[in-house]
């Protein structure tokens, strides 16, 4: 199974911290936010597509042709917007099944689990109401 993780924003609202860093190497509890997000994933993902733009050779170099032990193939992302980005994806798409992720979330494991035993699924982050 694949994973498109969208990682192509310059992260404009969390600057100064994005001019020099993309927003997907931003190291939170001394790990960065695509290890966060990679950690969970279950092992049935096996394939990476990193959908990239903003200071993309960064994210390469960080992540290389092997990321957590998956496999990784990168799609140019679009200045347009996440749904142009997403589209960059679609050709490296092979799966009938594939999880999608945003390069700036924390994705539950539990939430992500209970996602893959549907034959299709749209997860959401959580927003908390007060």
């Amino acid at each position: 199974m694949q994973a498109v993780i969208l990682a192509a924003g310059e992260g404009t609202r969390m600057r100064p911290l994005t001019l020099t860093t993309p927003k997907p190497l931003v190291s939170i509890g001394g790990r960065t936010l695509l290890d966060h997000i990679v950690s969970v994933f279950p092992d049935e993902i096996g394939e990476i597509i990193l959908v990239v733009r903003y200071l993309a050779d960064q994210i390469k170099a960080y992540c290389g042709t092997d990321f957590h032990g998956r496999k990784v193939t990168y799609a140019e992302g679009s200045a347009l917007g996440s749904a142009y980005s997403f589209l960059a994806a679609a050709p490296f798409i092979r799966d009938e099944r594939f999880l999608f992720a945003n390069g700036d979330e924390f994705p539950d494991p539990e939430d992500i689990k209970a996602c893959l035993e549907y034959a299709s699924f749209l997860a959401t982050e959580k927003l908390a109401v007060a």
